[in-house]
């Protein structure tokens, strides 16, 4: 499913961006662009990166910010 229709990106694009390091929506936004224009899928980026964050027990040794 499209997740951010301005950059193209579907749930599994972003899945990727955060198994590579992205840990914050502003880390999403940096490495693919998802969340910088009409915002409409902050929520739902927010929800991948605390989704897999949380399952990889990431909570854990990422530092706040």
């Amino acid at each position: 499913m499209i997740v951010c229709f301005c950059r193209g990106l579907d749930e599994r694009d972003l899945r990727q961006v955060v198994a590579a390091g992205a840990f914050t929506v502003e880390d999403v936004a940096a490495a693919c662009g998802a969340a910088t224009d009409c915002g409409a899928c902050r929520e739902v980026v927010e929800d991948v990166v605390v989704e897999f964050v949380e399952a990889s027990d990431l909570a854990l040794t990422v530092p706040a910010r």
